[in-house]
């Protein structure tokens, strides 16, 4: 008969698996991402290559990486928590996307020639399926994220609570990538369109982490992975020549701190609080920046004149993270209100 040790050993290594898993696929995404931000460098530098560049074979290293955990999770959890399974299988399809999107791409470019943007039909496709699996990683490590309530102190975050960081801080890095020439071109980026696309994207990814861990912090964090990721890669870039000015990420700091001030001071409505005031505080934030380093500066009365804007939209992106977020905790996306903390 199995010891009171055995079996919580056994308990331990049954809920390391999927984890573990999860963790590959979080390594995984940040390695594709590496790759496609390789790729726009090179495409700068050298115009169109062949399939088979470097750039190209990173991302699909990371992609086929993604998918072959996504498949041994699908295979392997059957008889756990339906979020699991469920969640590796969804992990599996995103990749999937990802590869039937790379055939069409490369007819794309062999046809129309070097895109302009990256807002073709083949790179959104990839884009798409970067976030469902995503999205399936993070349903697959739900039922290991702690239910208590209380904040993100790093020295209390398990592995799970890691690995889910990690994977939030990747899908807002994926999500980002999607603002193309905006999120590199500092003189391209007005006081209208780029507030009103990063702010929805930033606003939609960062509500989904506070309404999956419930805690406040966790939309800080995730922030600061993305920073800390997007100023390597900026870096990299600039020393390359390819953009004008190093400056470091900071614009999605301000609407994370909103959202978890909002969540920590009134814990039922705080994350419609902290949707509505998430565009503002980006808008708000990055008017301050500029103004203070002179860097492409924007004018008071144009950051005005496009608050509510930015704000209505923001908020519109926010309540989606909100339900996407309770779905991926929960299971369903009924309710779309995280219950308060205690």
């Amino acid at each position: 008969m199995a010891t009171h040790a055995q079996i919580r050993a056994r308990s331990d290594t049954a809920r390391l698996q999927p984890v573990g898993l999860a963790g590959i696929a979080a390594a995984a995404l940040f390695v594709a991402l590496c790759g496609i931000y390789w790729d726009v460098t090179w495409h700068v530098v050298y115009g169109r290559d062949s399939f088979w560049i470097p750039p190209h074979r990173v991302v699909y290293a990371g992609v086929a990486l993604t998918w072959l955990v996504g498949v041994i999770g699908a295979l392997t959890m059957r008889g756990r928590d339906r979020r699991v399974s469920l969640g590796f299988c969804i992990g599996a399809l995103g990749p999937t996307i990802q590869g039937i999107a790379a055939p069409i791409d490369n007819t794309w470019h062999n046809t129309i020639g070097l895109d302009p943007t990256v807002w073709s039909p083949p790179h959104l496709m990839g884009i798409v399926g970067g976030g469902v699996g995503v999205l399936g990683m993070l349903l697959a490590l739900s039922p290991y994220i702690r239910a208590e309530r209380g904040s993100m102190l790093l020295a209390s975050l398990s592995r799970a609570e890691w690995v889910a960081l990690l994977l939030f801080g990747g899908g807002l890095s994926l999500a980002l990538f999607s603002l193309g020439d905006l999120d590199f071109e500092l003189d391209n980026q007005d006081y209208l369109l780029f507030p009103l696309m990063a702010g929805a994207l930033s606003t939609l990814v960062l509500l989904a982490a506070g309404s999956y861990f419930r805690r406040p912090g966790a939309a800080t964090l995730v922030a600061l992975i993305y920073m800390v990721f997007r100023s390597l890669v900026l870096i990299i870039v600039w020393r390359m020549g390819l953009t004008d000015a190093l400056t470091p990420p900071i614009f999605v700091l301000a609407p994370a701190v909103a959202i978890d001030l909002a969540q920590a001071l009134n814990p039922r409505w705080g994350y419609v609080l902290g949707a509505v005031l998430a565009g503002p505080a980006l808008l708000w934030g990055e008017w301050l920046y500029r103004g203070l380093f002179d860097t492409y500066p924007w004018s008071f009365l144009q950051v005005f004149a496009s608050t509510t804007t930015v704000a209505a939209i923001a908020t519109i992106g926010g309540l989606a993270g909100m339900c996407i977020g309770t779905m991926l905790r929960e299971g369903t996306l009924i309710p779309c209100l995280p219950a308060p903390r205690e």
